[in-house]
């Protein structure tokens, strides 16, 4: 049986995306790094103190706590507002937006993602990560990720394979969009599809066989070999909790 992709979607680059790609390209001069704990954890720290420190990056993007407009430099301010990602708390701002960062590559993702919408990124991304990283034997031709997210088991196929043809899926037209920020950011090509990974159109994979689990969220298929002869490895990433 096969697993079939939706076609590939043509994102355009709008004045928001550009103001998110300044945006990491400030923090990464700034020597940003924020690992992105689960939810329970994150709750807990940002209980203990609401308000972000003036100027500290980790803060306001990694921690989302709330700030006044002063706390950062008005150009940066002017990108947050050009990205459309500030909104108010009462008379101070917060970001509907988080930065995290995995290996030495920076990742916009949804602040809340609980959310139905959001973009994922949270402890199952760095699993996966490892897991990609750990992968033996020869490169794939194509590498799949479906349920992409934010990206980051595409792009980590992306800088581990950079001849392979790496396609992010996800149903979520807004995690297309981020993945692909991320990934010109990182300096990274993939291919953003829309679909859930079963969409009848175009693109064919061997149907992945899952192993290692259960409630596994994605799946890195692997096209190994060439001509009419394909052998296909399927490795899978850790459950969500």
């Amino acid at each position: 049986m096969g697993l079939r992709l939706a076609a590939e979607i043509r994102l355009t680059i709008t004045s928001a995306d550009a103001a998110l790609e300044r945006i990491l390209q400030r923090l990464a001069e700034a020597g940003y790094d924020f690992v992105m704990p689960t939810l329970a954890t994150h709750g807990v720290v940002v209980d203990r103190r609401r308000r972000a420190r003036p100027g500290d990056l980790r803060d306001v993007f990694g921690w989302t706590r709330i700030f006044a407009s002063s706390d950062l430099p008005e150009d940066l301010l002017a990108d947050l507002d050009a990205a459309h990602i500030l909104e108010a708390d009462k008379d101070d701002l917060r970001l509907r937006m988080r930065v995290s960062c995995i290996e030495d590559r920076l990742h916009f993702h949804s602040a809340d993602n609980r959310d139905p919408l959001a973009v994922f990124l949270g402890p199952d991304s760095y699993r996966f990560v490892r897991l990609i990283r750990g992968l033996d034997g020869a490169a794939p031709r194509r590498a799949l990720d479906i349920g992409t997210g934010a990206g980051a088991g595409a792009l980590a196929m992306a800088a581990r394979w950079p001849d392979a043809e790496i396609i992010g899926a996800d149903i979520n037209p807004q995690a297309l969009r981020l993945a692909s920020v991320n990934a010109r950011h990182a300096g990274l090509s993939i291919t953003p599809v829309r679909s859930s990974g079963v969409d009848p159109v175009a693109g064919e994979f061997e149907h992945p066989r899952a192993w290692g689990g259960v409630g596994m969220r994605r799946a890195l298929v692997r096209w190994i070999g060439g001509g009419d002869q394909v052998r296909v490895g399927v490795q899978c990433v850790a459950h969500r909790a």
